[in-house]
């Protein structure tokens, strides 16, 4: 088994390569000083869920209401109420977030206010002019002060979580599949065991060690294709986990190097490489690693 130079890797975020694209390119938009154009507000308007901001605003500016009206301990779920319907709201809506966050915010405030200012109609009208509990007056002033911001804090936050998970989505999609942890590994048996996406796992974090910087990486069937960078010089690393691996292997390996220039390329199996592999890479620019060669590197 040929000897292999210390592995590196750049991807110890490949998982967030998504958000650092979308950084880097709303910085580039920025230094050259433009902005995406801001669409019509009567198409913003036309867009927005209006069902979901009245709903959402009106019931629950309503339930609060009730609820901080009541004693004890029910009254948590009035402090509760709002940023949960935010969240909510945040989750299901696609666009225009600031838009809606603001919306939410005013229509659950105005229907608190609507709700306090009927309750203090019916208790003048019970008890006489200027009968008014502190209890309400305090709803109404609270339905101002934390109506307004909190459902808006939650619209917000519950849209970029959800962004973050889309984009994490879409790239394990374009990758087919996500690397998973492989955990403790110890001897040649507990590697063999692992699945392609544990062993790519493994291998990610092994090169890392070594100083690889994992660029990128694909699924591909019965295989797992990286693109990484060692001392600035591109490496193609190819991962099986299938027994006896063919010198088709290497050769389709060494062709997609030529057509991308790449001078370095590796093929790794947690299992062993058929006889004709090792003499075909003889004069190759190719290193193949067997389960034991790679648990070596892990010393």
């Amino acid at each position: 088994m040929t000897s292999q130079p210390p592995v590196t890797d750049e991807t110890a975020t490949t998982e967030q390569t998504p958000a650092a694209v979308r950084a880097s390119s709303h910085d580039g938009a920025s230094d050259k000083g433009t902005s995406p154009a801001r669409a019509p507000i009567g198409q913003v308007l036309r867009e927005l869920d209006w069902g979901v901001l009245l709903l959402a605003g009106v019931g629950v500016g309503i339930v609060w209401v009730l609820l901080l009206l009541q004693q004890g301990w029910v009254q948590i779920f009035a402090g509760l109420l709002p940023v949960t319907a935010g969240i909510m709201v945040g989750r299901r809506v696609k666009k225009h977030i600031n838009w809606h966050a603001v919306l939410l915010g005013l229509f659950m405030s105005l229907s608190a206010v609507v709700a306090v200012s009927v309750l203090m109609f019916v208790e003048q009208q019970r008890n006489g002019p200027g009968a008014i509990s502190p209890l309400l007056l305090q709803a109404m002033l609270f339905a101002v002060v934390t109506l307004l911001p909190f459902p808006a804090f939650g619209v917000i936050t519950a849209s970029r979580s959800e962004q973050r998970q889309r984009a994490v989505r879409e790239e394990q999609a374009r990758r087919g599949g996500r690397l998973d942890r492989p955990g403790r590994v110890r001897s040649v048996e507990d590697l063999r065991a692992l699945s392609l996406p544990q062993l790519g796992g493994y291998v990610a974090d092994l090169f890392r060690k070594h100083d690889f910087l994992v660029k990128d990486y694909r699924f591909e069937k019965d295989r797992l294709d990286f693109q990484m960078t060692y001392q600035d010089e591109p490496w193609l690393i190819r991962v099986y986990t299938a027994e006896k691996v063919k010198p088709g292997a290497a050769q389709e390996l060494s062709q997609r190097m030529r057509a991308e220039g790449v001078k370095k390329g590796v093929v790794i199996t947690s299992m062993d490489f058929q006889e004709g592999a090792a003499r075909w890479v003889k004069d190759k620019p190719i290193v193949l690693l067997d389960g034991p060669s790679l648990l070596s590197m892990n010393d």
